[in-house]
């Protein structure tokens, strides 16, 4: 696997990543809008929410990151 490709194959894989996550984020959401607020206590939910955006943040980084890569082999297509 060049380069270039391992590039593309990262940005694939955090892509995925992302959309899991915003997966759980709304599967989250619609299990406490139905329960009304169980499970969890604010703190739990205010931490889940918290950790939710750091890794949402890292994965931003890292797409950001493989992009600049497959972009100087010449193969980064937004």
């Amino acid at each position: 696997m060049t380069d270039c490709e391992r590039a593309a194959h990262a940005i694939a894989q955090v892509e995925i990543g992302i959309w899991g996550l915003n997966m759980v984020r709304e599967s989250y959401r619609g299990v406490c809008g139905v329960l009304d607020g169980f499970p969890g206590t604010e703190d739990e939910r205010a931490e889940l929410t918290e950790a939710m955006q750091r890794i949402e943040s890292a994965f931003n980084r890292f797409q950001q990151a493989a992009w600049e890569f497959a972009e100087d082999c010449g193969e980064g297509t937004e």
